[in-house]
């Protein structure tokens, strides 16, 4: 089976068990991926990194064509911000741009009601 170059190319700069001197696995004779066969530490460490690279659905869809496997893999949806749309990282509820606006005119609001309360 013909091997796609991006993921192999995506392998070499971003697994960390990948031996650049020799090639191949760190911890085998050969590298799983490279010989169409899954690898675990690839599905759990290395493909999440794709993801926020932005090549996720390329490099998801090439290694199931690698390893021949048909939608079995879960893919990592990047959450977005719900008011911008940009990226959030992990325990975000807005980007910093929106939440800095959110909490100026939570302030404001405040502000406002208690300055009218404390007229009255």
């Amino acid at each position: 089976m013909k091997q796609s170059a991006g993921l192999i190319t995506f392998l070499k700069k971003n697994c960390a068990n990948y031996d650049h001197h020799y090639g191949g696995c760190l911890f085998e004779e050969n590298c799983k991926v490279e010989k169409n066969r899954r690898c675990g530490y690839f599905e759990k460490a290395v493909l999440p990194m794709a993801v926020e690279s932005g090549q996720g659905e390329i490099i998801y869809s090439a290694y199931e064509k690698n390893c021949q496997l048909s939608g079995v893999l879960e893919r990592e949806q990047k959450r977005l911000c719900p008011d911008c749309g940009t990226g959030l990282r992990p325990r975000q509820k807005y980007c910093e741009k929106c939440a800095r606006k959110r909490r100026q005119k939570t302030r404001r609001e405040y502000l406002r009601r208690y300055r009218a309360n404390s007229r009255g």
